[in-house]
């Protein structure tokens, strides 16, 4: 059964003005990732109630993971507070691609440049995991994707990549949340023509209006 899978987002409200937003991909198709998708969103939220510092969230999920995984699944995961009085998104990636932040001047931005740190969550004990901080200056736009959306291939077997999806953030900067997504994944499955669709998508995007 492959019309289920592990891709998964979520949204935590938090004490006062903070949301916590996850974005994660399981390892492996079908029920089974879909299982340990839904054990990795309970878990999630549950330390997320307890520390607001994303990269120790993941390490509380990734210590309950190792103690209930028992198939050798993984799962990559990004986990942020964003705090809505002041814009500013705390993060922490666990091998998980890092967010592309696009500028009002359409001036793209990398708010994480060492994509080593971040190790993926389920297998290793003290996994390497790195916060860090960027504001979402008005009129900028965040988006979080899995890499269904950069590894989609074409009948060509060529992939959509990071340079069409950066291009797509750039080109709808000025679009609210919801079209900016709609319009990259309608250039994604254009790109994907006739091909099968061989992994899952989730995107999430926010915009500083």
């Amino acid at each position: 059964m492959s019309a289920v899978g592990g891709d998964f987002y979520d949204f935590i409200p938090l004490d006062g003005q903070m949301l916590g937003i996850a974005i994660g991909d399981v390892s492996g198709h079908g029920v089974p990732a879909a299982l340990f998708m839904a054990l990795t969103v309970t878990l999630l939220r549950a330390e997320a109630c307890r520390t607001c510092s994303p990269a120790e969230v993941l390490r509380g999920v990734n210590r309950q993971l190792l103690n209930l995984n028992n198939e050798g699944m993984f799962v990559t995961l990004l986990y942020g507070v964003l705090n809505c009085a002041t814009h500013e998104f705390t993060y922490a990636r666990a091998g998980h691609e890092p967010p592309i932040l696009c500028r009002a001047s359409q001036e793209w931005l990398d708010p994480d440049p060492d994509l080593e740190c971040g190790q993926l969550l389920g297998l290793f004990n003290n996994p390497l995991l790195c916060e860090r901080t960027l504001t979402l200056a008005p009129g900028s736009t965040l988006l979080l994707y899995t890499d269904g959306v950069t590894e989609m291939m074409n009948s060509q077997s060529e992939l959509f990549g990071g340079e069409r999806l950066l291009a797509a953030v750039c080109d709808h900067y000025n679009s609210h949340a919801q079209a900016v997504c709609e319009r990259i994944w309608e250039l994604v499955a254009a790109h994907r023509g006739d091909a099968p669709q061989r992994d899952d998508i989730a995107m999430v995007c926010a915009r500083a209006g």
